[in-house]
Parts: structure tokens; sequence; C-alpha cells
């Protein structure tokens, strides 16, 4: 059950602290929970995991390839690995494994991948991971999940725990999100949530999309434009009947990507509407690799932020 959060929450709990101490939580009746991470822990938030489990915790250095085949092997095993790099290395740098010892032997690996997208502020264009989910949707059977608040990570953990199938790729920033839904709640596969309702436009986000995406549509709500935004949190399973609600309500829709514009959300959403009701989508995301800066000057930079998001939305109503 999802309920939304009421209070104006930012700046609180750090992502990457939530998942961890959501593991070390189901650790306690979760024996076969095993952590593994490549020489990250501090940035990752694992050194809690190691503090309270350290003959289930291994760091296998900065070998992100050989850290997936590893994992492979925990499953075979009888355990559940939770593998944590930065974006780009749990994804570009060792997918042949991904595929290969992962998704194709069918083993349940949760990659957990931080600071994807414009999210790699001052690592620069090397380390901005724009493609992610492009790669990871095109492998049969795995799960991808863009998480928007600390609330959603960890009820992402723990749907891993208890439901270890196949392999998952979940993305997420380190640092602090607004707090966008209740304490507690969750979520189902292949169920968008409604996180701010209007009449006017639709527009689909997901992971750090969805905070500035309410951020505009209260700028807009106060102008006197309302804006139906809707939280497409599981991009390997599509909402197929809300997406087919929300073209059936006649409104323009407007997809944002933490991604590039190929490959991402939008692309997910056009294969539903391609299927389904084709009609026509506007898309926000990136059209260039990465570069150095602060995540706000990121966003400004690759036109991803509120007040462009606003300036988009007026353009098409």
């Amino acid at each position: 059950m999802i309920k939304l959060e009421k209070d104006d929450i930012r700046n609180a709990e750090e992502v990457r602290y939530a998942a961890i101490d959501e593991l070390i939580q189901l650790r306690k009746n979760h024996d076969k929970i095993v952590f593994v991470d490549s020489d990250l822990s501090e940035p990752s938030g694992s050194i809690r995991f190691k503090k309270e489990y350290p003959s289930h915790f291994i760091n296998v250095g900065i070998m992100e390839a050989h850290m997936v085949g590893f994992a492979a092997g925990l499953c075979i095993g009888g355990y559940q690995p939770f593998v944590h790099s930065f974006a780009p290395f749990a994804s570009r740098r060792s997918f042949d494994q991904s595929v290969i010892a992962g998704a194709y032997s069918r083993n349940a690996i949760t990659l957990m991948a931080t600071d994807p997208g414009l999210c790699a502020q001052y690592n620069g264009g090397t380390h901005t991971t724009l493609e992610d989910i492009g790669m990871f949707r095109s492998l049969s059977g795995t799960l991808v999940l863009d998480i928007a608040d600390t609330t959603q990570v960890r009820w992402a953990m723990k749907f891993r725990v208890e439901n270890p199938q196949d392999l998952a790729y979940i993305r997420y920033p380190r640092r602090p999100l607004r707090k966008i839904y209740a304490s507690g709640s969750t979520f189902k596969l292949g169920q968008f949530p409604i996180v701010h309702e209007g009449k006017d436009i639709t527009i689909f986000a997901s992971g750090i999309m969805t905070s500035l995406a309410l951020d505009a549509a209260e700028t807009l709500k106060g102008e006197g434009i309302g804006v139906q935004v809707v939280d497409c949190f599981s991009i390997s399973d599509p909402d197929v009947d809300t997406i087919v609600k929300e073209v059936e309500s006649k409104r323009p829709l407007l997809a944002l990507d933490n991604h590039n514009v190929r490959g991402g959300l939008a692309t997910a959403i056009a294969d539903v509407l391609v299927t389904h009701c084709p009609a026509k989508l506007h898309r926000m995301g990136a059209e260039k690799f990465g570069q150095v800066g602060t995540l706000k000057e990121l966003l400004g930079v690759y036109g991803l932020d509120a007040d462009h998001i606003v300036k988009k939305v007026k353009s098409l109503i």
C-alpha cells in the first residue's frame, strides 16, 4: 500500500544508507544474504553491513567484472548476493558477466548501481552513466528499478530478498532525495503510483526525475496549470493500464530521463504506446556524454532541472 509523504522532507536520510540499513535488518532473518563490494564500502555505505556481518561481506577490490562472476558462484552455492559499484562499473564494465553469468544463467544477482546518470557530478563524463537502463532493459527476465526516494529503496531491498529471481539492476543516487512516500509504503511491479494529480499534462518520471517533476508541478500549480506526475519506478515492468489511461485522457505526454533520450524511460513508455495506443510522446533527457559539475549545474546544462521542465510544460499546453 502506498501513502504519499505529507511533509516536504528534503536532505534527510541518504539513499545509500537507507539501502544498507534495510539489508542489515533483513539479514537478521535471512542468513544467506551476502554483500559484495568493489573497494567502495565507504561511498556505498556497505561498511555498516561489514561491521554487523563481517563473515558475509566480501570486498573483491577494483574488479567489477570478476565481482559479478563471483556473485553468480554465490547464487549457485545457495546465497543471495547484493553487489555494489558505481553505475558505470555495475553496468558498462561488467556487462558481459551480467549477461552470461547473470541473466542468461538466471542467477539472482542484485546489482546496486549508485550515482547513475548526472548524479556522477564531479566524477565527470567517464563516470556518467546515460545508457544503463537501455542495456539492462534489453536482457530477458531482468528487473530494472529506478529509485525515487528512501522509502522506495528500502522496499526494493526487501522485495529482492523475498523474491530472489533472475538478475536485478537497481539504480539510485547515494545522497538524500526528497521524501515522496511515507515510511512503510509498499509497491507492486507494473503499477506506477500517481504522485501528483493534474488535468492539463501528464509527466512520466523515475528516479531523481520524479522529485524534479514534483517541483515543477508545484510551481505550475501556482500558475493554474495542473500536472499529473506518474512515478515509473519499475521500468522493466511498465504499467500498461496506467499508460493507456493517461493517453485516453487526451493530455499531452512528457517523459523525463536521467539517461540518454534513447533507451531509457521514454523508450519504455514509447514501446507501450506503439503496441497499445499510439500517441505522441515528448521527451526530455540527455543527448550528449557527461561532464564535470554539481548535480544542480548539470541538470541546468542538460535542460533537466525544474525550471526547464516548467518551460517545456508551458510549451506543450
